[in-house]
């Protein structure tokens, strides 16, 4: 029986969606309807097409733009379901279906934030919850432009980062394949000199072509203990990830990066949420879930709990032993300032700031360190080539 995907909402306005086994399209129609949900979308697919399309829908780079657009319009007096239908007539493909279903849903009555909730893998949760606070305070143009500021920034710190990793990764795929290269068909064919000349080689151009056969007849087995070390590390860390994401922290150099990026985030978003008007222990939570390392987020959802609980959130942070001391001086401040919000959303731009100086200066060490490394590397294998040399020609004189 073919299996249908769909998006609705129901009577009350509340967004749903999964999927249902049924003869055809009109019989999950009927059944939604019998449910009292109104189908906005329903498409026949397997269950892995559907998780291969939410997934290819949710391209966070598409998302900023689409805020902004839709903050311009709102704050030029455009109604929202008017909104919603031009930036639907702009799309194409999955984002033209999403924006359809919902200003469908709009129309008929739900609110936009929770129109958007049947889209977790394309919006998340703070966008959600800052959305529903702009339309809960009149601010929603405000809001979307402020959302829209945001998901800029973090999209140019990842271009960022990604361009900065372009080149260590290419020198890198490049000296392994130059030195793949000179040990696999290079060193065995002057072997076969040497071989020929029945004397004792120096240790090391022994060790030199003893390395060279291994990699020339044992290629295949190397590839697969590499590979199976690789799977065996990617299922060590997705059963261990805490601890893992802890001890990465605690790496000289990429410790402090990961610490700088996962603040900034952590920083901006819950400044962002709070400045949106979000309760501060659910702004907590969502922000927490911008920090790409669980033992940080742990450390974050901490925070939350002591709040709860009466804790200020400078003696929490400081309970939980992880966040910078400067960071932590700036939360005190703006809680007794009452300027929370605006601090937390600065010092985010600061980590943000240290984080680009961080790398920038890691791949300013990396670059001659890759350089020094081939070059010493390529020396001890000319080296070990003339030793040979340099000794027939002594025994010649």
């Amino acid at each position: 029986m073919p299996v249908f995907r769909y998006s609705g909402y129901r009577t009350d306005g509340r967004a749903v969606s999964g999927t249902l086994d049924a003869d055809g399209r009109r019989a999950v129609i009927q059944k939604l309807k019998s449910d009292g949900i109104h189908a906005s979308i329903v498409d026949e697919q397997t269950a892995g097409e559907a998780r291969g399309k939410r997934a290819s829908v949710a391209k966070i780079e598409r998302l900023p733009m689409i805020t902004r657009n839709l903050a311009t319009m709102i704050n030029a007096g455009v109604p929202v379901v008017d909104s919603l239908a031009g930036l639907a007539a702009d799309e194409q493909g999955q984002w033209k279906e999403m924006l359809m279903s919902v200003k469908d849903q709009v129309s008929a009555g739900a609110s936009m934030s929770a129109a958007f909730e049947a889209f977790p893998g394309v919006f998340p949760d703070f966008y959600v919850g800052m959305v529903a606070a702009g339309e809960a305070s009149g601010a929603l143009g405000k809001i979307l432009n402020r959302l829209a500021d945001f998901l800029e920034s973090s999209s140019a710190l990842r271009a960022r980062v990604q361009t900065a990793l372009i080149y260590p990764i290419f020198m890198t795929v490049v000296s392994t394949g130059i030195l793949s290269f000179l040990m696999s068909f290079v060193v065995p064919k002057i072997a076969r000199i040497f071989e020929n000349t029945g004397n004792t080689l120096p240790v090391p151009t022994r060790v030199l072509l003893a390395t060279s056969n291994v990699m020339r007849d044992w290629w295949w087995a190397m590839l697969a203990v590499t590979l199976l070390a690789v799977w065996q590390i990617r299922q060590s860390y997705s059963r261990n990830r805490i601890k893992y994401d802890a001890m990465f922290l605690r790496v000289p150099l990429v410790g402090r990066l990961i610490l700088e990026l996962s603040m900034a985030r952590f920083s901006r978003t819950l400044g962002l949420l709070l400045e949106g008007g979000i309760p501060i222990v659910r702004a907590i939570g969502f922000a927490s879930r911008s920090m790409g390392n669980l033992h940080l987020r742990g450390k974050a959802e901490y925070l939350a709990e002591r709040l709860t609980e009466g804790v200020a959130l400078a003696a929490a942070m400081r309970e939980a032993g992880v966040f910078p001391a400067t960071l932590i001086t700036l939360v005190s401040t703006g809680e007794r300032s009452g300027r929370l919000a605006e601090i937390l959303i600065d010092a985010g731009d600061a980590f943000e700031r240290d984080f680009d100086k961080g790398v920038t200066r890691a791949v300013s060490v990396f670059e001659p360190a890759m350089i020094v490394g081939m070059g010493l590397t390529v020396g001890l294998i000319v080296v070990s080539i003339l030793l040979p040399i340099f000794r027939m020609s002594q025994m010649v004189k």
